[in-house]
């Protein structure tokens, strides 16, 4: 079965002394709409899903919540939207909240690639310890560059 194989979670679940293992128990799942919860059996059986907009966070949940590590990832795209300042400081959080270390990574480096964008934003006071240290750390481009002159032949 591939969901006990992409999940410890769902192998206990299925394959233990619960009672979803009874093949004959239908099995609920609570705090999850059938969309997004659809949405990630889709992208667990084919590497691929099809996500509206505002359901990634909710798949990125579902998907920590029965531990498919590599899944959280997969809405890195999808979560960024436009590149708005609040979306991805919102999704950096979530993202780390929810152990999605690729996505919280790819949040910082879009951070700090364009810092002086989001320096300027309200949102930019969530960003805070380690994570502010990181975006001024691998700001781009770096105060060096920012502060030397341009010499003229």
């Amino acid at each position: 079965m591939i969901l006990k194989a992409r999940s410890e979670v769902m192998a206990a679940m299925l394959g233990g002394s619960f009672r979803e293992s009874d093949m004959d128990t239908e099995i609920e799942i609570k705090d999850a709409s059938l969309q997004s919860f659809l949405a990630l059996l889709e992208y667990l059986y084919t590497d691929h899903a099809p996500i509206e907009e505002g359901d990634s966070v909710d798949i990125m949940i579902l998907a920590d919540r029965f531990c498919f590590a590599k899944t959280c990832d997969f809405v890195r795209a999808e979560g960024i939207g436009d590149g708005k300042p609040s979306d991805v400081i919102n999704l950096l959080l979530t993202s780390q909240a929810h152990n999605a270390k690729q996505l919280s990574g790819w949040c910082l480096h879009f951070i700090s690639s364009n810092l002086s964008v989001f320096e300027s934003t309200e949102e930019f006071d969530l960003v805070q310890g380690e994570n502010r240290q990181h975006v001024y750390e691998h700001r781009w481009p770096p105060l060096s560059k920012l502060n030397s002159k341009c010499k003229v032949m």
